[in-house]
């Protein structure tokens, strides 16, 4: 609003800002309901460029003449998979742990000793049980296959097809898909969320001050956590002064006569009045 109204010298309200925020929004990233319709043929398109690709859509549909909603999306490129099974390196551990596997193991770490006494590992090797026979081999014979060019070679060999674009995909017959249903959570919405345990409040408190309760003159704690029955009268001169509104009823309040003094007025007795007459 402040960029429209100091280069195009035109004033806008918020509420009109906001509606023509919409529209161009809705034209650079297009409308989100008619997305949900081109599912079935982004779904066509992943599997004609790989017919290895699996990609299923869950749909929602209580009853048959209801139209379909949409539930779940999913999909798994099949270079994807064949790398991670042909370079797939299952986590073990390190320094000499033991692998609790079907088979078991143990899983030796080989370090090495410079002048200066000190220990650095070198490579990893999944041994089945630590025995001399294996201690007496050289580290590079203990040098796992994943760590070889050619296993490299085989995990990242593969690459995604690439698909056409939206206007070159193929038509699909079937039923329109409508977006999933949104709910609704009980209760009201929350603006901050749970705090973990042993987590700073939401209200952090400034460095340098310090806080005095306004009913006993005393630091270390508030008014709301005060739990003494006595309450310090001095204490009372600290709060705030009471707004101008307050201030003009209770004037306005002290100008109203008392009733005792309306009923002190002196009457003129009837006598009186008639003698002067």
């Amino acid at each position: 609003m402040q960029d429209i109204k100091q280069n195009l010298f035109v004033g806008i309200s918020v509420a009109r800002a906001w509606r023509e925020k919409l529209i161009i929004k809705k034209i650079i990233e297009g409308d989100a309901n008619k997305q949900y319709e081109n599912l079935w043929r982004y779904v066509a398109e992943l599997i004609k460029v790989n017919h290895g690709n699996t990609v299923k859509i869950n749909v929602e549909r209580p009853f048959p003449l209801i139209q379909q909603k949409f539930g779940s999306f999913y999909f798994y490129f099949d270079d994807c998979n064949k790398g991670f099974i042909n370079g797939c390196r299952p986590f073990a551990g390190v320094d000499g742990c033991h692998l609790n596997t079907k088979y078991g193991g143990q899983l030796l770490i080989v370090v090495g000793r410079d002048p200066n006494d000190q220990y650095f590992p070198l490579p990893f090797g999944v041994v089945e049980t630590e025995i001399k026979e294996i201690e007496e081999k050289k580290p590079d014979d203990l040098v796992d296959d994943y760590y070889k060019r050619e296993k490299y070679a085989l995990c990242y060999g593969f690459f995604i097809s690439p698909i056409n674009g939206k206007e070159m995909w193929q038509e699909v017959q079937t039923d329109e898909l409508l977006p999933l249903v949104y709910k609704n959570g009980p209760g009201r919405p929350k603006n901050v969320r749970i705090r973990e345990c042993g987590e700073d409040g939401a209200r952090r408190k400034r460095d340098g001050v310090a806080y005095k309760c306004t009913k006993c003159d005393k630091f270390d704690h508030n008014a709301l956590s005060f739990k003494s029955l006595t309450q310090d009268p001095n204490a009372f001169k600290r709060k705030k002064p009471k707004s101008e509104n307050a201030r003009a009823e209770s004037k306005q309040k002290n100008m109203q006569p008392d009733a005792s003094q309306v009923n002190d007025v002196v009457q003129p007795d009837a006598s009186q009045v008639n003698d002067n007459v």
